[in-house]
């Protein structure tokens, strides 16, 4: 194990903050739970058919086969290996506290000289337990390395747990690779949730600047801060006074590395609230009504009821 994430790694994965969400990879009986584009090509090896994408760089389909490392390790993929120049570990999730409600995947790494890379693949908020992802195959296609996942879901009339989960997996490897994808067995795509994720446009096409900025700065001013989350990322809302009503903008804060001290904002939406209540309202669908904090103690935590019952 990495000394250097030591720090973050945990025997269980418990998300202790106020809205008390749990999330994981649960075993789950397999099958399919997203759909999308089918791909062109389909590379069997072992007792998994693992589809991906062929497309070369041109977006024309491309000559050259599938390669899986699962052909280098007599049809199954390893916890930890080598897949060409690049060395690999699956982690188990419950070895660490991440939590995202968006689907998609993002990079992470440690603040120290050499350090691997964490890819954190995410299937999105579910509402109940027995949702899972893992990690399937890891194979090149003209050059580009491709990650895909399996996603399942729980068969109808099996007992789950009644919370909300936030499956996720990791793949950790040695380097980046300077081109890859993530899919999931159906050949649907995991966005980058720091660049494809993050970018809004407005009815015109125009890009909103602030969501392309890798820490956004907020604005002066605000009266408090409703928030949820664990681990690495927070969904924040910030509240401002604004005539007789309230301003809110929604942010996505991640550690600038794994494990870091250093926070970066990531601007998501905003929004005008005549009441307390509606704000509440708005926090909620961005998924931040877990506990307050003012600007005056950051450590500090207050439930979202002493919002409504404070004079800000």
């Amino acid at each position: 194990m990495d000394k250097g994430i030591k720090a973050v790694l945990c025997t269980t994965l418990v998300f202790a903050l106020v809205a008390g969400v749990i999330s994981g990879c649960n075993a789950a009986n397999s099958k399919n739970a997203a759909s999308g584009e089918k791909p062109e090509e389909t590379s069997s090896t072992g007792d998994i058919s693992i589809s991906v994408p062929v497309v070369t760089a041109s977006g024309t389909s491309g000559s050259s086969s599938y390669r899986s490392v699962k052909d280098n390790y007599n049809g199954v993929l390893p916890d930890k290996g080598v897949a060409g120049d690049y060395e690999f570990e699956i982690y188990e999730p419950a070895s660490f506290s991440v939590m995202t409600k968006e689907r998609g995947y993002y990079v992470d790494t440690l603040d120290e000289p050499n350090a691997p890379y964490f890819i954190v693949i995410c299937s999105g908020e579910k509402n109940t337990g027995g949702y899972g992802i893992k990690i399937a195959d890891i194979g090149f296609q003209d050059g580009k390395l491709w990650i895909t996942a399996e996603e399942t879901s729980p068969d109808e009339g099996d007992i789950v747990t009644q919370a909300f989960t936030c499956p996720f997996c990791i793949l950790k490897l040695n380097k980046l690779p300077p081109e890859f994808s993530v899919v999931n067995t159906d050949g649907k795509v995991f966005t980058d949730l720091l660049l494809e994720g993050e970018v809004i446009s407005d009815s015109n096409g125009d890009i909103d600047p602030r969501t392309l900025e890798k820490d956004y700065k907020l604005p002066d001013g605000w009266i408090a801060s409703l928030r949820d989350g664990a681990g690495e990322i927070m969904y924040e809302t910030f509240i401002y006074r604004e005539g007789t009503g309230y301003k809110y903008i929604n942010v996505v804060a991640m550690t600038e590395s794994w494990g870091a001290t250093k926070w970066n904002n990531h601007f998501k939406s905003e929004g005008t609230c005549q009441t307390k209540e509606e704000v509440i309202k708005a926090a909620e669908a961005f998924g931040s009504a877990g506990f307050m904090v003012l600007p005056d103690d950051l450590t500090k935590a207050h439930s979202v009821d002493d919002f409504i019952k404070m004079d800000l």
